[in-house]
């Protein structure tokens, strides 16, 4: 399964990487390993809405729901997140990223994790 992963490099700026979560199938289905949420939230921000450079609150799961986001890092590179769109949003340090509401209302489901994922692992080659 497909995760965008922004997270933060050596240089202190905010990156993207495309991650595979493994998934193991189970009666037809694929299924991931279980992770540990510290809690859930969530998010509208309505159409126009933006938030100039700023880190992850926290190391998070957001599920796209609807509406449509820009992320921009420090490097000047874009990515538009639409409905079912993962990210991990682990870029909790350093200048972090800017977000932009494209489309809206943006509707995410925001899992808050701990610190057992190592998406390292995951990472497309």
């Amino acid at each position: 399964m497909h995760i965008l992963w922004l997270y933060t490099g050596d240089d202190g700026r905010s990156h993207f990487a495309d991650l595979d979560a493994p998934l193991t199938v189970v009666d037809g289905s694929g299924i991931s390993e279980r992770f540990t949420a510290t809690g859930v939230r969530l998010l509208e921000a309505p159409e126009g809405d933006a938030r100039d450079f700023h880190p992850a609150p926290r190391r998070q799961f957001n599920v796209m729901l609807s509406g449509v986001v820009e992320l921009e890092c420090g490097d000047g590179s874009k990515r538009r997140l639409g409905p079912g769109t993962i990210l991990l949003a682990d870029d909790v340090s350093g200048q972090g990223h800017i977000t932009r509401t494209i489309e809206g209302p943006r509707r995410v489901v925001q899992v808050h994790l701990g610190d057992g994922i190592d998406p390292r692992a995951w990472l497309r080659s």
